[in-house]
């Protein structure tokens, strides 16, 4: 009931941010997306239903990340060998270990800042890539 609330919440946001081009709720569809993101990645780990396509809401790809989330993450959970944490890890250092002030920091100030990336570079990626979905 909440992951559905959560997908009307974000398709409403989206239409009147466009129909009253507010800044403001362009903000909150984003908001809503990424909680949409969540919710979608916590279907992966159940078996297969419709609620985990809603991770390509934010264009990232639900089988390549499906398959990559559990083949890294599940078997090398926040180690150096899990790749969801291992290829950020000079920006932003999540791995268990003792950090300086600075690092800690500057992984609170980035982390925003990254993820909000990844949506356009998903986009970007996917745009790039979109000959190899018909072969």
């Amino acid at each position: 009931m909440y992951s559905d609330t959560m997908l009307v919440m974000l398709v409403s946001a989206a239409i009147f941010s466009a129909k009253l081009s507010s800044n403001y709720l362009a903000l909150l569809t984003g908001a809503f997306m990424y909680c949409q993101l969540v919710i979608a990645h916590n279907y992966f780990h159940r078996k297969d239903n419709f609620r985990m396509h809603w991770i390509n809401l934010t264009l990232a790809d639900f089988t390549s990340w499906r398959i990559t989330h559990a083949m890294s993450h599940h078997l090398y959970t926040n180690s150096y060998y899990d790749l969801e944490i291992s290829f950020i890890e000079p920006i932003l250092q999540y791995l268990p270990r003792k950090k300086s002030f600075e690092s800690k920091a500057l992984s609170f100030i980035l982390t925003p800042v990254f993820y909000s990336l990844m949506t356009p570079m998903n986009a970007i990626y996917r745009f790039f890539n979109l000959g190899s979905y018909f072969i």
